[in-house]
This record gives C-alpha cells, sequence and structure tokens, in this order.
C-alpha cells in the first residue's frame, strides 16, 4: 500500500513522536569542556536506586571542538559544523519508524528548537 502525507503533517507527527521521547525530550546538559561542545544526558535512578546517565547527543560548534574533544581528526566536513551526534540507538530508531528522507532534518530542527542551538547537521554516533 502507497501511503501519502504532506511535509507539515509528516513533520507533526515526528515532533509529536520526539515530544513523547522520555530520553530525547527531557535531556540534560550534562558537561562539556569548553563553549563548543554540550553533551546532553539522560538522568534517571535504577531499582536499586542509582543515578545512571544515558548519552543521548552531543553538539560541537567547530571541527576543532570535535578533534579537542576526541582526540582524533573529524571524520565530518567542516561545512556539517555546528553539528549534532546522536546516539545511535535513538538515531536508529527515529530513522527506522520515519525513514531517511525527512527525518534526519527534522530532527535536527527540534533539537535545535528545544535545546537552543544552532546546528547545521546531525549524524549518527
Amino acid at each position: 500500500m502507497d501511503v501519502k502525507i504532506n511535509e507539515e503533517r509528516f513533520k507533526k507527527l515526528l515532533f509529536n513522536h520526539l515530544d513523547s521521547n522520555e530520553y530525547l525530550s527531557n535531556a540534560i546538559q550534562y558537561r562539556g569542556n569548553n563553549h563548543g561542545v554540550k553533551e546532553f544526558f539522560y538522568h534517571y535512578v535504577t531499582d536499586d536506586w542509582s543515578d545512571e546517565n544515558e548519552f543521548v547527543f552531543c553538539y560541537y560548534k567547530t571541527s576543532g571542538d570535535y578533534e579537542d574533544w576526541h582526540n582524533v581528526m573529524t571524520p565530518y566536513e567542516s561545512s556539517t559544523y555546528p553539528l549534532i551526534e546522536m546516539s545511535g540507538y535513538y538515531y536508529q530508531e527515529i530513522i527506522n519508524l520515519f525513514g531517511d528522507t525527512y527525518a534526519p532534518q527534522f530532527m535536527l530542527e527540534w533539537l535545535n528548537k528545544r535545546y537552543g542551538l544552532d546546528a547545521n547537521s546531525i549524524a549518527e554516533d
């Protein structure tokens, strides 16, 4: 069956999904070594009452920030920065549900708006 949906309706469905994803919608900035790197984690308490943080995504302002943070050359073109690198688990979950044609750009838009970022692109970690 071939179903067609307009872009605004698709965007609304995806944004609703992202809003309802507890990990993505409640990520907190946990640490960063400079102004150009921001790491976001989901904080939760386990059954034994210990605190845990699960990585959700990281924001890099420049390729230099990426290289300083990882101590390796960036695998991305300099034009992709500022960049959000999202956990592969969450990235693939969304791509598997919504496809890779429009979902990455709308995820990027949602993350930028939700967390006050200015990323140009998004990639899977």
